[in-house]
């Protein structure tokens, strides 16, 4: 899914659950990360999705979220 959602270091794609969204977001990150990049804008239309980020402090700036 990440090879055909990650261009250059904008991350676009759907996912049914918060957990899978999660899951994708976080491996975005890490590849990334890897590559000696950072996640530096996040949007979302998720609010639960942003909540679970902050709650496991996996942001450190305040992440937009889409309503």
């Amino acid at each position: 899914m990440l090879s055909i959602a990650l261009h250059v270091n904008d991350l676009f794609y759907v996912a049914d659950t918060v957990a899978k969204e999660l899951e994708l977001s976080q491996s975005a990150a890490e590849i990334l990360k890897e590559a000696n990049m950072n996640l530096r804008k996040f949007l979302m239309n998720s609010g639960e999705l942003r909540n679970v980020w902050f709650e496991r402090d996996l942001v450190e700036e305040k992440v937009n979220v889409l309503i």
